[in-house]
């Protein structure tokens, strides 16, 4: 600048006439002068690059931008989950719980396993309360948590968690989010046992849709407990009359004694009757016998007649109402009901009494018995009076299928199979009961060797597979079943006499959906299709699959799926609804999604199905597909319907702005939210931070966490601190990085390894090398957790960035001594071009020998299967060996070979 600004002046000066001249050849003097260096340093420049491979001039910033950040090489969401499912597998339940926290922000996790997560928190001590409400909350700010919500349920009950899994049912149903029949199933078993027929019957209205049989008669039994005769008469018109006859469906006998005592004194029994004879209802003797003793006592003759014509019997002329018949079928009755109440010694008097009546014995009367035995755990008892029969001629199949039982609940598989041998040699062919008994116990004792073994001897005998034992086996299988099993079980279907119905298919849909082999599934739908036997499934069966196929973005087949349903009547349900948007919306089909909810809603009897949660799907759809202007096309829409939005709706559009760089629309939402009576939550103001952040308007960032702060409702959490720190890292703000940290600590916040990463690379960038390494080292230790390979990446690249080779070379090998962290190959490769930045090629070899564990380098060697350094990075050392003197040529000749050689070995 002296230069040039002396030239003008003496240019000015000469204006007048001879110094112009001589001015005007000093400046041509000097220009060509600065034009010879400038040819000179271009000269210079060529050949340095030519020896070199890299150009002077660039700065440490330039050149570490080529250098991948580790630290955010992963998606958050995915490096955070995959953090989880270790912590989960080392059953370190507190870093889970932390991890925890930040999954359940998420706008969209990757799957994990929510059961297992919900282990850790009450290994913890968590209260069942205290869980749902974490549920409770992870659900608001993450609906694709919804996606582990059938593994959790199955875990709960499988663990007996049944509080948990009540209050767990409440909240899907409130999300209207589906609860599977199981654990309606099990939750009625639960509160009836506890006496709560109230539950029962409310449980009975919230789960109308997946009603079955079996919950239908506890239902009846609660309806009688609260003398509900009506709500009782009701349940029982919904039993299936088509599988009346099996003991499933049918009422036991004491509850039809119940209810048919009921209707009497309601003067109903005519109303009564005739749903129960629709039913194919007999009553036992002893049930008569005690009605027509409380008739007598009430003095009701209408009573005794109805129900005299109700068993099909003739009323006698002349009997006394006091008067019990001794005849042979009420002592067998007697001994019946004696076994069903666990009343050994009652059972054994009414038989101890037929005998001394004198009564002809026969095999009844002895089966009754030992079943009685068997019922009461008195297997010995049940082993004599099996002798006996033998002895007598009377053991027949059903007197070995009860005996068989007997083993194996207790395990005596041994015995079992003699038994199987001994009927054979008696002339008595094993039936499907006694193959099945047998194949449910191998199945529970995980005997896989004599599942099959059963299998082929009911084979050998011509004994077809029912639908009982394809069931059995179909239960067997799980995700790690052999891929032999899954085709043998599945192949089992075939042989079969009888139909495949709804009821097998839908446990086919579900095991198939559990192992994973979604492939079965289309050939065998595909398969009774073109045979014309694919039963009629339920909108719960649709739903199912649809969400499988969604999970594996098979798209084809969601609209398939989708259209059969129509075509065949079934009439979605909300939950349908909301698998089959979910499922087009993973699948990236956003658009399909919208014009199928936009179809449904101009229909009538459907539209009613499209709630706030399909919505929010939608427009989280649009958000990861970048069209923020759907976002806002759908909430009008949304609005217009009359379709609430609550927090989770809001917080997707907020993101939505966040993501498109339209921060100025977030002030309307949050109006709109405030009219709507609509709280914010945390994650609202997480959200909000980082669109502020991203967008470069730190200030505006951290006027937000003032007004949360002030607010005092909610406290500041990592996320929000990280997304800070991330603002004030691309802002080079490095005192107002240093505050947070403080803040951090005074709230309470554990900071993460993420945290450290960010701070890092801002203190290194700020060449602030020493106080990087401070900081890591003073959280660590305040915080009890270990710096992780992407802190270590980060420290690296800062000291590569102050031109601290040989500290970063120290980071390494601290990192394996000390911390028994294992390096990886992003690690290594940062590592590497920071010396061949510094332009030491011998380290950067001794590196690459390093993490390819190869001899000749005086690194620390981790341990397990060696990282590896990226190709590129590697090709880049061995061409500048290369292109170095012939020590270096001979150098890379070598590093090369034992690479090949090591490749090999591996």
């Amino acid at each position: 600048m002296q230069t040039i600004s002396g030239a003008t002046s003496s240019m000015e000066f000469g204006s007048g006439g001879g110094p112009v001249g001589a001015a005007a050849q000093t400046v041509a003097e000097m220009v060509a002068l600065a034009w010879m260096e400038l040819a000179m340093f271009c000269v210079a420049a060529v050949l340095y690059g030519l020896f070199t491979g890299k150009l002077p001039g660039l700065s440490s910033a330039a050149k570490t931008k080529k250098v991948p950040e580790s630290a955010s090489a992963l998606p958050e969401e995915e490096r955070v989950v995959r953090d989880l499912q270790r912590r989960l597998g080392e059953s370190d339940h507190h870093s889970v719980f932390k991890l925890w926290q930040h999954v359940k922000s998420f706008d969209d996790a990757p799957a994990f396993d929510l059961a297992s997560v919900v282990r850790s928190m009450r290994a913890l001590g968590k209260t069942d309360d205290e869980v749902l409400g974490e549920l409770r909350s992870a659900l608001e700010c993450n609906a694709s948590i919804a996606d582990g919500v059938s593994d959790l349920l199955e875990a709960l009950r499988r663990h007996g968690a049944m509080q948990l899994l009540d209050g767990f049912a409440k909240l899907l149903e409130a999300r209207h989010l589906g609860v599977d029949e199981r654990s309606y199933d099990a939750l009625m078993m639960w509160h009836s046992k506890r006496g709560h027929f109230g539950e029962v019957s409310a449980l009975g209205e919230r789960c109308q849709e997946v009603v079955t049989p079996k919950m239908r008669i506890m239902l009846v039994g609660a309806a009688l407990r609260q003398s509900r005769l009506s709500d009782a008469l009701q349940h029982v018109n919904l039993l299936p009359r088509k599988t009346a006859a099996s003991n499933a469906n049918t009422p036991p006998q004491a509850m039809v004694a119940r209810l048919l005592s009921l209707a009497a004194r309601e003067q109903r029994l005519h109303d009564t009757i005739q749903p129960l004879k629709e039913l194919e209802v007999c009553l036992e003797m002893q049930t008569l016998d005690d009605l027509l003793q409380e008739a007598a006592r009430r003095q009701d003759t209408q009573m005794r007649q109805q129900l005299y014509q109700f068993a099909g019997r003739a009323e006698p002329a002349q009997q006394s109402c006091d008067e019990s018949p001794e005849d042979l079928a009420k002592q067998v009755t007697m001994i019946k009901a004696c076994g069903q109440e666990r009343n050994l010694q009652g059972a054994v008097r009414a038989f101890d009494k037929l005998k001394q009546k004198g009564a002809q014995m026969n095999a009844l009367i002895y089966n009754c018995l030992v079943d009685a035995c068997v019922q009461c755990g008195d297997t010995a008892a049940a082993l004599e009076y099996f002798e006996q029969m033998k002895q007598l001629g009377f053991a027949d199949v059903v007197s070995y299928n009860t005996v068989l039982k007997a083993h194996l609940a207790l395990g005596r598989f041994p015995e079992a199979q003699a038994l199987l041998l001994e009927m054979a040699q008696r002339g008595l062919p094993a039936n499907s009961v006694t193959y099945n008994e047998f194949l449910s116990a191998c199945v529970a004792a995980r005997d896989r060797r004599s599942m099959w073994s059963i299998i082929d001897q009911m084979r050998a005998a011509g004994t077809a597979p029912n639908a009982a034992t394809c069931s059995i086996l179909l239960r067997s299988l799980t995700e790690h079943s052999h891929l032999s099993d899954v085709q043998r079980a599945i192949e089992l279907l075939d042989e079969m006499q009888e139909p495949v119905d709804e009821v097998l298919f839908s446990s086919v849909i579900e095991v198939c959906i559990r192992i994973g082999r979604l492939d079965r599934l289309t050939e065998l739908m595909q398969k009774y299709e073109k045979q014309g036997g694919l039963p009629t499934l339920t909108a719960p069966a649709y739903g199912s699959m649809i969400k499988a196929y969604g999970q594996a973005r098979d798209v084809e087949r969601v609209w398939a799926l989708w259209r059969e349903m129509r075509s065949r009547g079934v009439n979605p349900t909300a939950i349908t609804v909301g698998c089959t948007v979910n499922a087009l919306v993973k699948s990236g089909e956003v658009e399909e999604a919208w014009k199928l909810v936009q179809d449904l809603v101009k229909d009538e009897s459907l539209k009613q199905h499209v709630n706030t949660v399909i919505y929010s799907n939608i427009l989280k759809g649009f958000v990861l597909a970048k069209q923020p202007q759907k976002v806002f096309v759908v909430h009008a829409k949304m609005r217009e319907s009359g379709t609430q939005c609550n927090t989770i709706t809001y917080n997707t559009m907020i993101d939505a702005c966040a993501r498109s760089g339209m921060m100025d629309k977030v002030p309307p939402l949050l109006e709109e939210m405030k009219a709507e009576r609509v709280d914010l939550d945390i994650i609202t103001y997480s959200t909000i931070v980082k669109g502020y952040c991203q967008s470069g308007d730190v200030a505006r960032a951290f006027a937000v966490l003032k007004e949360m702060k002030g607010d005092g409702k909610y406290t500041p959490d990592e996320i929000m601190y990280n997304s800070l720190l991330d603002g004030c890292a691309k802002q080079s703000l490095v005192q107002d990085a240093l505050w947070l940290l403080e803040d951090m600590k005074e709230c309470g916040v554990s900071p993460s390894n993420y945290t450290l990463s960010i701070t890092v690379k801002l203190m290194g960038r700020a060449r602030r090398l020493n106080q990087a390494f401070a900081i890591v080292e003073d959280l660590c230790a305040a915080h009890g957790f270990r710096p992780n390979v992407h802190v270590y990446t980060s420290l690296v690249q800062a000291c590569i960035q102050n031109r601290k080779l040989d500290r970063a070379i120290g980071v390494h090998d601290t990192m394996i001594e000390e911390s028994g962290c294992q390096p990886d190959e992003m690690f290594y490769s940062a590592l590497v071009r920071g010396c061949l930045q510094a332009g030491s090629l011998e380290k950067a070899a001794a590196v690459v020998r390093c993490a390819h564990h190869l001899p000749g380098s005086n690194l620390a060697t981790s341990r397990g299967l060696p990282a590896g350094v990226e190709p590129r990075v590697l090709e880049e050392v061995i061409t500048k060996l290369k292109a170095g003197g012939a020590s270096d040529r001979e150098a890379a000749a070598a590093l090369r070979a034992e690479l090949k050689s090591g490749a090999r070995r591996q």
